[in-house]
């Protein structure tokens, strides 16, 4: 048996009940659903109306991804204990996946009337707005959620991808770095710290962060894409490619104002005494990058053919 799980099996003594919350519980943390699943029946077959076996029991199908089983228990856990907090959390969660944001919203803001104190429903909530395209909101909830539970590896780690995507990589791996100082085996946060040194510029790094990601929690396919672009971005192909789209990135505009400012530069060259040879090999140049980034996709495309990814994890 996995110590983890000895320290959490005390003997036959125990009320079969209580024996059966724990071990649910203790089995689900450390992902072997299955036996959460045993266990949780188990319980339940001596105490249908529990609410913890019935919470550890969506949970194992939640763990397994089986959403529509976990959705049923969910349910049956609302209409067992419609006033717990936990129970509203839970089916909002699930309701969100399936698409139903409504209810998900009506069941999350039921949970904080009856817990506004709860960090966790606020990071619910943030995750809520976020899939349903309300950044500002989000960031707001996360920050609430923060302040709440200074602690939460999980929030620091999602507010580090929102700063991400708004392209502000110093604060982004901020907070990143502080997720992962709070949990070092936090998978989202070390994914976090990935997207915000991709953002910094540091390709290399943020591809050994990705791999970290994977490496905690396999198989998980956004990490598996994320590590794969970062691994484009690291080939010597296409590094130009990626620092010249990164510049773009800031700037307003993009590749319009790169080309004004050349023909700028090409109308004051003459102001400026810059000798034709010098401004003509500096044209040149830049008419060659030009080319080069057309194609830096195609080039990359064939040498990945001959230089396949090597995503080992192990």
């Amino acid at each position: 048996m996995d110590p983890k799980l000895r320290e959490a099996d005390p003997g036959p003594t125990e009320d079969p009940v209580e024996r059966a919350q724990r071990l649910a519980s203790r089995y689900n943390d450390v992902k072997r659903h299955e036996l959460a699943e045993r266990e949780a029946r188990r319980g339940l077959s001596a105490s249908p109306r529990d609410q913890w076996l019935h919470f550890e029991l969506a949970r194992s199908f939640l763990g397994r991804e089986k959403w529509k089983l976990a959705a049923q228990h969910a349910q049956t856990l609302v209409q067992i204990a419609p006033e717990w907090p936990v129970a509203l959390n839970l089916l909002s969660v699930l309701r969100a996946h399936e698409g139903n944001y409504a209810e998900a919203e009506r069941l999350i803001l039921d949970a904080l009337r009856l817990a506004p104190r709860w960090a966790a429903l606020y990071e619910t909530y943030g995750d809520l707005m976020r899939q349903t395209g309300h950044e500002k909101k989000a960031r707001r909830l996360y920050e609430k959620s923060r302040e709440l539970d200074p602690e939460s590896a999980d929030v620091h780690a999602k507010l580090a991808l929102l700063e991400s995507e708004r392209l502000l990589g110093g604060q982004a791996e901020e907070h990143a770095k502080r997720g992962l100082q709070i949990d070092a085996q936090e998978p989202l946060a070390q994914a976090a710290l990935g997207a915000a040194l991709i953002q910094r510029g540091r390709p290399f790094a943020a591809r050994k962060h990705f791999r970290e990601a994977l490496r905690l929690d396999p198989g998980n396919e956004s990490y598996e894409a994320a590590w794969l672009e970062a691994d484009r971005c690291c080939r010597f192909l296409y590094l130009p490619m990626y620092y010249w789209s990164l510049v773009l990135s800031k700037v307003p505009g993009r590749q319009f104002t790169a080309w004004f400012v050349v023909v700028f530069l090409g109308g004051m060259a003459t102001t400026i005494g810059l000798p034709g040879k010098v401004f003509g090999v500096m044209m040149l140049a830049y008419i060659a990058f030009c080319i080069y980034t057309w194609f830096a996709g195609l080039l990359l495309k064939g040498w990945l053919r001959l230089r396949p990814p090597n995503l080992d994890i192990d």
